[in-house]
């Protein structure tokens, strides 16, 4: 079972590479739900059926909607993605390490406010997201 996970895994991973999904820079713009249409498309290959993949292309069948169960498996592999981002926002080092580079000073501890502020207001867009979108 858990290689055909992997096939079928790798058969989407293919699909978004031959519509070069694969490169794509991400950029941000304000939508409905919070995704870029190519997100949306990407998460949708990603957590098909292999019944919604048969013989379909990735940027013409999977542009819009493909089912209700298809759509609500989207959202909630990007919250889950939201999540993990969030617990790494503060369960690393980053905010020391950027403070202990600057060598000491007033300098310092403006980098390590500003990136505390980066990091807050990171947070409080991705936990707005999984408030929103959450099943």
């Amino acid at each position: 079972e858990e290689g055909e996970k992997q096939s079928a895994l790798s058969s989407r991973v293919e699909m978004l590479k031959t519509n070069n999904m694969d490169v794509d820079r991400v950029v941000v713009r304000p939508k409905p739900r919070g995704l870029t249409d190519r997100c949306s498309t990407c998460l949708r290959i990603l957590v098909a059926s292999d019944e919604e993949v048969r013989g379909k292309t990735a940027l013409l069948d999977f542009n819009s909607k493909v089912s209700e169960a298809n759509e609500r498996a989207a959202y909630a592999l990007m919250c889950k993605i939201c999540e993990a981002e969030a617990q790494g926002l503060f369960g690393g080092a980053t905010g020391q390490k950027a403070g202990a580079e600057g060598g000491g000073g007033e300098t310092s501890k403006e980098v390590e406010e500003q990136a505390r502020a980066f990091r807050d207001a990171k947070n409080e867009v991705l936990q707005t997201f999984i408030t929103k979108n959450k099943p």
